[in-house]
Order: C-alpha cells, then structure tokens, then sequence
C-alpha cells in the first residue's frame, strides 16, 4: 500500500468517532471535554539554535524555540511555530499553563482528525 493511500485510510478511520481520535492521541495529548479541541503538554526549550519539534520528552513533547524567553518571545514563537505545523491560524492556539515556565500546557482548536494525524507523526519522530 502506497503511504498516499495509508495515509488517506489513518484519516478516514480518525473521522469515525471521537473515541477513535481519543484512543490515537500520543501520551502528551488530550482530548478536551468539549470534544472540539486538543490540549498538549509540552516541554519547551527557549534560545535554541533552530526552532523545531524535537519530539517526545518524558511526558511532554519537547519543542525548540530560537526566540529568548524574555519579553514573552518565546512564548510567541511557540505559538507561531505550532499554528504553522498544524496549518491552523495562530488564534486557534492558546497558553492555558505555563506561560513563564518551560513546561507549558497549549490548548489547540480545529480539526480534530487532521490535528491527530499530524500530533502522531511528532510522537514518531522529530520534524
């Protein structure tokens, strides 16, 4: 089977049901109660070289922001890099915990199979 046609089927069967994209989500995801979005712990790593996803961390999912902390431009980067990775505006991302400590928690809101799809790949690798 072609990773086209995988990946055409992981999706198709994400959209089945919400217990679906709840039983997909890696350790560090979850599924909010109000089964529209997806809260992610991550752990964040300011002044980094390269601003990048680096993968699972412990719990978390560890996230490269070459921006410094200082005067929350970390905290923009952050949410700029993850509107960009899930192809969501940056409005549809929000710091619920965190916003002045590495260990973050990010709510993030829009379509829920494709957010899985994409949320399961970074558990697999770094991008």
């Amino acid at each position: 089977m072609a990773r086209d046609e995988r990946d055409k089927t992981v999706l198709a069967a994400l959209e089945e049901s919400v217990d679906a994209i709840r039983n997909q989500l890696p350790a560090w995801a979850r599924l909010c109660t109000d089964e529209r979005s997806i809260t992610l712990t991550l752990h964040v790593q300011p002044g980094a070289r390269v601003s990048a996803i680096s993968g699972p961390h412990g719990d978390a999912l560890k996230v490269r922001i070459a921006a410094p902390a200082a005067e929350n431009r970390a905290n923009a980067a952050l949410i700029a890099l993850l509107s960009e990775a899930l192809a969501l505006p940056p409005s549809a991302v929000r710091i619920t915990r965190g916003d002045k400590s590495r260990r973050k928690v990010v709510r993030i809101a829009g379509d829920l199979p494709q957010m899985t799809y994409r949320l399961r790949t970074w558990d697999q690798k770094s991008i």
